[in-house]
Protein backbone atom coordinates (compact mmCIF):
# COMPACT_ATOMS: atom_id res chain seq x y z
CA UNK A 1 0.00 0.00 0.00
CA UNK A 2 2.43 2.24 0.80
CA UNK A 3 4.63 1.55 -2.52
CA UNK A 4 1.81 2.67 -4.39
CA UNK A 5 1.24 5.84 -2.60
CA UNK A 6 4.89 6.27 -3.24
CA UNK A 7 4.61 5.58 -7.02
CA UNK A 8 1.88 7.77 -7.10
CA UNK A 9 3.63 10.67 -5.61
CA UNK A 10 6.86 9.55 -8.12
CA UNK A 11 4.36 9.55 -11.02
CA UNK A 12 2.68 12.98 -9.76
CA UNK A 13 6.05 14.76 -9.48
CA UNK A 14 7.36 13.39 -12.81
CA UNK A 15 4.13 14.51 -14.67
CA UNK A 16 4.55 18.20 -13.26
CA UNK A 17 8.34 18.01 -14.13
CA UNK A 18 7.19 17.37 -17.85
CA UNK A 19 4.56 20.21 -17.68
CA UNK A 20 7.36 22.47 -16.75
CA UNK A 21 9.60 21.91 -19.08
CA UNK A 22 6.78 22.41 -21.83
CA UNK A 23 5.90 25.47 -20.24
CA UNK A 24 9.83 25.94 -20.60
CA UNK A 25 9.94 25.11 -23.78
CA UNK A 26 7.30 27.43 -25.62
CA UNK A 27 8.60 30.42 -23.28
CA UNK A 28 11.97 30.34 -24.55
CA UNK A 29 10.18 29.22 -28.58
CA UNK A 30 8.66 32.29 -28.07
CA UNK A 31 11.05 34.53 -26.43
CA UNK A 32 13.06 33.63 -29.56
CA UNK A 33 10.32 34.95 -31.97
CA UNK A 34 9.89 38.06 -30.09
CA UNK A 35 14.09 38.73 -30.79
CA UNK A 36 13.46 37.74 -34.57
CA UNK A 37 11.04 39.83 -35.00
CA UNK A 38 12.47 42.79 -33.26
CA UNK A 39 15.93 42.03 -35.49
CA UNK A 40 13.65 42.24 -38.24
CA UNK A 41 12.47 45.66 -37.81
CA UNK A 42 15.42 46.84 -36.68
CA UNK A 43 17.17 46.07 -39.73
CA UNK A 44 14.27 47.07 -41.75
CA UNK A 45 14.32 50.71 -40.34
CA UNK A 46 18.09 50.63 -41.16
CA UNK A 47 17.62 50.02 -44.19
CA UNK A 48 14.96 52.07 -45.25
CA UNK A 49 16.90 55.48 -43.24
CA UNK A 50 19.88 54.80 -45.75
CA UNK A 51 18.00 54.53 -48.61
CA UNK A 52 16.68 57.96 -47.79
CA UNK A 53 19.78 59.24 -47.10
CA UNK A 54 20.98 58.34 -50.33
CA UNK A 55 18.92 60.90 -52.15
CA UNK A 56 19.42 64.06 -54.39
CA UNK A 57 19.89 67.67 -52.26
CA UNK A 58 19.16 70.69 -53.04
CA UNK A 59 22.05 73.04 -52.41
CA UNK A 60 20.35 76.35 -53.84
CA UNK A 61 16.75 77.25 -54.89
CA UNK A 62 16.03 80.35 -56.79
CA UNK A 63 12.40 81.25 -58.39
CA UNK A 64 11.63 83.99 -60.22
CA UNK A 65 10.09 82.90 -63.92
CA UNK A 66 8.24 86.35 -63.94
CA UNK A 67 11.29 88.30 -64.23
CA UNK A 68 12.95 86.05 -66.51
CA UNK A 69 10.11 86.42 -68.89
CA UNK A 70 10.28 89.90 -68.79
CA UNK A 71 13.71 90.11 -69.80
CA UNK A 72 13.64 87.86 -72.80
CA UNK A 73 10.40 89.71 -73.98
CA UNK A 74 12.44 93.16 -73.58
CA UNK A 75 15.26 91.70 -75.64
CA UNK A 76 12.99 90.20 -78.02
CA UNK A 77 10.96 93.71 -78.69
CA UNK A 78 14.47 95.39 -79.02
CA UNK A 79 15.22 92.55 -81.53
CA UNK A 80 12.46 93.67 -83.65
CA UNK A 81 12.65 97.56 -82.88
CA UNK A 82 16.11 97.78 -84.10
CA UNK A 83 16.01 95.26 -87.12
CA UNK A 84 13.38 97.57 -88.33
CA UNK A 85 15.02 100.57 -87.97
CA UNK A 86 18.11 99.07 -89.91
CA UNK A 87 16.27 97.58 -92.67
CA UNK A 88 14.69 101.86 -93.00
CA UNK A 89 18.44 102.94 -92.74
CA UNK A 90 19.43 100.83 -95.65
CA UNK A 91 16.46 100.93 -97.99
CA UNK A 92 14.67 104.63 -97.17
CA UNK A 93 16.87 107.28 -96.50
CA UNK A 94 17.76 108.78 -99.11
CA UNK A 95 20.96 110.35 -101.19
CA UNK A 96 20.32 114.44 -100.75
CA UNK A 97 23.49 116.09 -101.82
CA UNK A 98 24.23 118.57 -99.64
CA UNK A 99 24.77 122.23 -101.45
CA UNK A 100 27.48 124.43 -101.04
CA UNK A 101 26.07 127.28 -99.33
CA UNK A 102 24.82 124.77 -96.58
CA UNK A 103 28.16 123.76 -95.99
CA UNK A 104 29.61 126.81 -95.98
CA UNK A 105 27.04 127.98 -93.67
CA UNK A 106 28.62 128.59 -90.15
CA UNK A 107 24.97 129.28 -88.30
CA UNK A 108 23.45 125.45 -89.95
CA UNK A 109 24.04 122.50 -87.32
CA UNK A 110 26.93 120.42 -87.85
CA UNK A 111 24.95 117.11 -88.42
CA UNK A 112 22.47 119.27 -91.47
CA UNK A 113 25.65 118.95 -93.57
CA UNK A 114 25.99 115.21 -93.64
CA UNK A 115 24.53 113.10 -96.52
CA UNK A 116 23.24 110.05 -94.26
CA UNK A 117 21.84 108.69 -97.84
CA UNK A 118 25.37 108.33 -99.13
CA UNK A 119 26.41 104.51 -98.85
CA UNK A 120 28.78 104.89 -96.08
CA UNK A 121 26.59 106.54 -93.42
CA UNK A 122 23.83 104.84 -94.60
CA UNK A 123 25.48 101.15 -94.55
CA UNK A 124 27.10 102.33 -91.11
CA UNK A 125 23.39 103.39 -89.47
CA UNK A 126 22.07 99.48 -90.62
CA UNK A 127 25.13 98.04 -89.23
CA UNK A 128 25.08 100.04 -85.99
CA UNK A 129 20.85 99.49 -85.54
CA UNK A 130 21.35 95.67 -86.55
CA UNK A 131 24.36 95.14 -84.27
CA UNK A 132 21.93 96.94 -80.93
CA UNK A 133 19.47 94.85 -81.52
CA UNK A 134 21.40 91.57 -81.68
CA UNK A 135 23.31 92.79 -78.32
CA UNK A 136 19.68 93.08 -76.81
CA UNK A 137 18.60 89.20 -77.32
CA UNK A 138 22.12 88.43 -76.47
CA UNK A 139 22.41 90.11 -73.12
CA UNK A 140 18.98 88.57 -72.53
CA UNK A 141 19.48 84.67 -73.64
CA UNK A 142 22.76 84.49 -72.24
CA UNK A 143 21.79 85.93 -68.61
CA UNK A 144 18.93 83.56 -68.56
CA UNK A 145 20.93 80.96 -69.44
CA UNK A 146 23.39 81.49 -66.86
CA UNK A 147 20.72 81.78 -64.14
CA UNK A 148 20.88 79.01 -61.81
CA UNK A 149 17.39 77.85 -60.37
CA UNK A 150 18.80 74.90 -58.86
CA UNK A 151 22.22 73.30 -57.47
CA UNK A 152 21.43 70.12 -56.61
CA UNK A 153 23.75 67.64 -55.41
CA UNK A 154 23.70 63.96 -56.68
CA UNK A 155 23.10 60.63 -54.80
CA UNK A 156 26.52 59.12 -56.05
CA UNK A 157 28.36 61.59 -54.43
CA UNK A 158 30.78 63.03 -56.81
CA UNK A 159 28.19 64.91 -59.25
CA UNK A 160 26.29 68.50 -59.40
CA UNK A 161 23.32 69.00 -61.17
CA UNK A 162 23.27 72.54 -61.87
CA UNK A 163 19.21 73.78 -63.59
CA UNK A 164 19.18 77.10 -65.21
CA UNK A 165 16.41 79.27 -66.86
CA UNK A 166 15.93 79.23 -70.33
CA UNK A 167 14.17 81.80 -72.77
CA UNK A 168 11.04 79.58 -73.44
CA UNK A 169 10.27 78.76 -69.00
CA UNK A 170 11.78 75.41 -69.41
CA UNK A 171 14.56 73.62 -67.65
CA UNK A 172 18.15 73.59 -68.36
CA UNK A 173 20.05 70.37 -66.88
CA UNK A 174 23.63 69.99 -67.18
CA UNK A 175 25.28 67.62 -64.39
CA UNK A 176 29.16 68.83 -63.27
CA UNK A 177 31.50 66.95 -61.61
CA UNK A 178 31.97 68.34 -58.53
CA UNK A 179 35.89 68.65 -59.01
CA UNK A 180 34.75 71.01 -62.40
CA UNK A 181 32.94 73.62 -60.72
CA UNK A 182 34.63 76.50 -58.88
CA UNK A 183 33.39 79.43 -56.78
CA UNK A 184 34.75 82.88 -57.35
CA UNK A 185 33.80 84.16 -54.07
CA UNK A 186 32.85 83.37 -50.62
CA UNK A 187 28.83 82.59 -49.74
CA UNK A 188 29.07 84.97 -46.76
CA UNK A 189 30.77 87.77 -48.32
CA UNK A 190 28.85 87.94 -51.97
CA UNK A 191 25.74 90.57 -51.67
CA UNK A 192 24.31 90.25 -55.05
CA UNK A 193 25.46 87.51 -57.25
CA UNK A 194 27.54 84.37 -56.53
CA UNK A 195 29.52 83.78 -59.81
CA UNK A 196 30.52 79.63 -60.49
CA UNK A 197 33.15 78.73 -63.05
CA UNK A 198 32.52 75.60 -64.57
CA UNK A 199 35.48 74.01 -66.07
CA UNK A 200 35.98 73.99 -69.99
CA UNK A 201 32.90 76.45 -70.36
CA UNK A 202 32.82 80.20 -71.25
CA UNK A 203 31.02 82.27 -69.00
CA UNK A 204 30.15 81.82 -65.40
CA UNK A 205 26.85 80.82 -64.31
CA UNK A 206 25.48 83.13 -61.81
CA UNK A 207 23.84 82.82 -58.08
CA UNK A 208 21.65 85.28 -57.16
CA UNK A 209 22.13 85.56 -53.22
CA UNK A 210 18.00 86.16 -52.83
CA UNK A 211 17.63 82.44 -53.80
CA UNK A 212 17.76 80.50 -50.73
CA UNK A 213 20.37 78.25 -49.92
CA UNK A 214 19.18 74.63 -48.31
CA UNK A 215 22.21 73.10 -47.22
CA UNK A 216 24.76 75.46 -46.39
CA UNK A 217 27.20 73.31 -44.74
CA UNK A 218 27.31 71.20 -47.86
CA UNK A 219 27.40 73.54 -50.26
CA UNK A 220 30.35 75.42 -48.37
CA UNK A 221 32.55 71.85 -49.03
CA UNK A 222 31.31 71.51 -52.36
CA UNK A 223 30.17 74.08 -54.68
CA UNK A 224 31.31 76.67 -52.52
CA UNK A 225 35.03 76.03 -52.68
CA UNK A 226 37.54 77.91 -55.23
CA UNK A 227 39.25 75.82 -57.13
CA UNK A 228 42.32 76.23 -59.60
CA UNK A 229 41.93 74.60 -63.35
Amino acid sequence: MIRLIVDKTLLIKSHCSLNNFRNLLKFTNKSKEVNVRQFNSVQNASNSSSQSSAKDIVLFRYENLKVFRLINLFGTSQLFFWVYMGTWAFYDLRNVKVSEDQMNDEDLAWWRKINLGEEKYRYSIAFFCFAVGYLFIFSSWMYTLRSVRYLIARKNGKDISIVCYTPLGRNRIMDVPIKCISAQESRQTTKGYLPLKVKNRMFYYILDMKGEFKNTKLFDSTAGLSRKF
